[in-house]
């Protein structure tokens, strides 16, 4: 399922190219250095591992930060009445 994926994605690719070819603006290599740099910054070179441990430390600390908070329910209610009228 990947390489079809893979194969329908690079076809659209190719597709682009020569819609922006046909525009008359850039050079076939010109495009695609652009079109290589796009994919290598949108792309990345971390594991699965590494994202998940990422993101447990990140919800950690995102708990803890926001476990104090507390709301005044009236308050907020007043300054929306306060706010529309």
């Amino acid at each position: 399922m990947f390489s079809v994926f893979k194969m329908n994605s690079l076809y659209f690719i190719h597709v682009l190219l020569l819609q922006l070819l046909q525009e008359g603006n850039s050079s076939y290599e010109n495009l695609v250095a652009q079109a290589k740099s796009i994919l290598e910054e949108m792309g990345h070179t971390y594991s699965f591992g590494t994202v998940r441990v990422l993101g447990y430390f990140l919800s950690k600390l995102m708990r803890q930060l926001y476990q104090g908070v507390a709301i005044n329910n009236r308050g907020v209610l007043k300054v929306c009445i306060d706010f529309i009228f």
